[in-house]
């Protein structure tokens, strides 16, 4: 151990780089390989263990470090992988490590089943009722690191079978992760995400899968500010409307009213919530799409989120969320928060300061309580409308 140790330390004094410095070097190639690793303080703690000599970094973290250093499993004083057996009467050449190191990780893809399948999507569906509740600052972290683990059992799976439930697998966790980043305020990340779960749904042949996560970059535009942008990405995606189930379609016209909404485009966000609504199935949900959460009261809280964008000033805006507040889950501790906000800005508009003070206050709290970043700077934006309003 202490030669690893002693090893991954002398080739990067002999550089003069900083931890910091191989840290990003590993980043940027995991970007390009369309690997995702954890939050920068987990990678940065991982890294001084393995320069301590208290853990050994994995076949995944060594491929990465033999890249970044240049120099080969040896040189950088890895433990050396495990002997391949070779038959008896045709011994084979010596296996190089980098081959070794691409056999282990087909090996360990080849287990999957039905019971890893069933472990693996539950870790999702796991990480999705944290995420609701605590809001991704409490597990942000761990969905990123199940995407990067998944990911890799994809990228090496040899059975085409297995590849196309993992990528499934894979498509709804990197989807959520993109999510949690979005609510945190990592763009690029999120958008990353995205095209991972994209890539993966396409070879999951799931259509439901692609068009979430294809609409959902939509929002990545939506917060930097380009809302027009996002209503015609989200319009491409309905385009191939006839292979989504009913609820999907409802989900992407509802998701396209928001984007008009913000682009202040009346007429088209009415219209698309008109066709959401046409096309919402009765019950809470379909089993085969975990990810979307969709019924008619959440539709209203995504009406009365529409109306609040576009300057509604009659008492729709307020009614619509009022009523969505009574019905709304209170496990959905984010989506509250956001409905809170919402209805603040419906009750600014029609000059009712107190009222609108007292809801924003309180979305607020819900906010600090999930560390959404998102939700915050439209607290934030309400605020100062208050204060405007009390100061005219």
């Amino acid at each position: 151990m202490e030669t690893v140790t002693t090893l991954l330390k002398a080739e990067r004094a002999a550089r003069g780089w900083s931890q910091s410095d191989v840290l990003r070097r590993m980043r940027t190639l995991a970007e390009q390989q369309g690997i995702q690793l954890p939050s920068r303080g987990t990678l940065q703690s991982q890294f001084s263990r393995w320069e301590n000599g208290h853990i050994v970094p994995t076949l995944h973290y060594q491929r990465l470090l033999r890249d970044v250093y240049r120099r080969t499993h040896a040189e950088l004083g890895f433990p050396a992988l495990p002997a391949q057996p070779t038959p008896a009467a045709a011994p084979a050449p010596p296996v190089e490590p980098d081959a070794a190191a691409l056999l282990a990780l087909i090996a360990r893809s080849a287990v999957v089943d039905d019971e890893l399948i069933r472990a693996l999507r539950g870790q999702t569906d796991s990480h999705r009722r944290v995420d609701r509740q605590l809001g991704a600052v409490a597990v942000f972290e761990q969905s990123a690191r199940h995407v990067g683990q998944v990911h890799e059992m994809v990228s090496f799976s040899t059975d085409p079978a297995s590849r196309r439930r993992l990528a499934w697998v894979l498509a709804d966790a990197a989807a959520l992760s993109a999510w949690q980043a979005l609510d945190l305020g990592h763009y690029a990340q999120s958008w990353t995400l995205l095209e991972t779960a994209k890539q993966a749904a396409r070879e999951a042949d799931d259509p439901n899968l692609y068009a979430f996560a294809a609409a959902e970059q939509g929002y990545v535009l939506i917060d930097l500010g380009r809302p027009a942008e996002a209503a015609e990405l989200i319009s491409h995606v309905r385009a191939d409307l006839g292979r989504n189930t009913p609820r999907m379609r409802s989900w992407l016209h509802a998701a396209h009213a928001e984007a008009a909404a913000w682009a202040g485009n009346g007429i088209a966000a009415i219209h698309s919530l008109e066709k959401a609504r046409q096309e919402l199935p009765d019950g809470d949900g379909d089993e085969d799409l975990p990810f979307l959460a969709l019924n008619a009261g959440h539709l209203a809280r995504w009406e009365g989120h529409c109306l609040a964008q576009l300057g509604d000033a009659d008492a729709d805006a307020v009614t619509t969320l009022s009523g969505a507040l009574a019905e709304l889950d209170p496990t959905f501790t984010r989506a509250r928060s956001g409905l809170l906000c919402d209805l603040s800005t419906a009750l600014v508009r029609r000059g009712d300061v107190e009222a609108a003070d007292a809801h924003s206050t309180e979305a607020a709290s819900l906010a600090a309580q999930t560390g959404s970043v998102r939700q915050r700077r439209r607290i934030e934006r309400v605020h100062a409308q208050v204060l405007h309003l009390r100061s005219a």
